[in-house]
């Protein structure tokens, strides 16, 4: 195949630089030289730096193409990252509408429970203060007074902590996006 690519940038070399050097030859030397039937010869000096200014420029040609191929996959992969970012803040925020809703349920239970247990005590209270601990092997039963302030206290303790260590949104930063590959050197010169 490298045969052939030469081969044909040979071919394309003279075809393309015997009529520029025609059309260079000054007018006496166009009136001196042999008749139109013969072509210009050129030294295979010359034909060789064409050919090898032709495989620079297709050198040349194929690395812009390359580096046009990884623009466009940087750019996809840029697209792709943010459409990635995007669905996941999407489903986070779905899921912290949930957690919160969760949250504010479990402490609203605590408080509905601790409301019922300081109601029922007042109602044992009017009869006397009735404060029980019991222990054994299938649990521990405590009743008493301030069973309404603990499960309060708890549940609020619960809020508390969600608010302050779960719910606070957090952004995290983008890393910098990689460094731009530098320019080619040399560009060739066109022929």
């Amino acid at each position: 195949m490298i045969a052939r690519s030469t081969a044909a940038a040979v071919a394309l070399a003279v075809a393309l630089m015997i009529p520029a050097a025609v059309a260079a030859a000054p007018a006496s030397a166009a009136q001196s030289a042999p008749p139109a039937s013969a072509p210009a010869v050129r030294s295979p000096l010359d034909v060789q730096s064409d050919i090898q200014q032709l495989a620079e420029s297709k050198i040349y040609i194929q690395q812009q193409q390359l580096q046009l191929q990884l623009d466009t996959l940087k750019v996809a992969r840029a697209r792709a990252i943010d459409r990635h970012e995007l669905l996941t803040l999407y489903k986070q925020s779905v899921f912290d509408v949930i957690i919160t809703l969760l949250v504010f349920s479990i402490t609203l239970a605590g408080v509905w429970m601790s409301y019922r247990q300081f109601e029922a005590d007042l109602r044992a209270n009017r009869d006397g203060p009735s404060n029980t601990f019991k222990a054994s092997a299938a649990g521990v039963e405590i009743s008493s007074s301030v069973i309404g302030l603990m499960v309060l206290v708890v549940s609020l303790a619960f809020f508390y902590l969600y608010v302050k260590e779960v719910y606070p949104i957090t952004v995290i930063a983008r890393p910098p996006p990689p460094a731009a590959a530098p320019p080619p050197a040399a560009t060739p010169k066109a022929p």
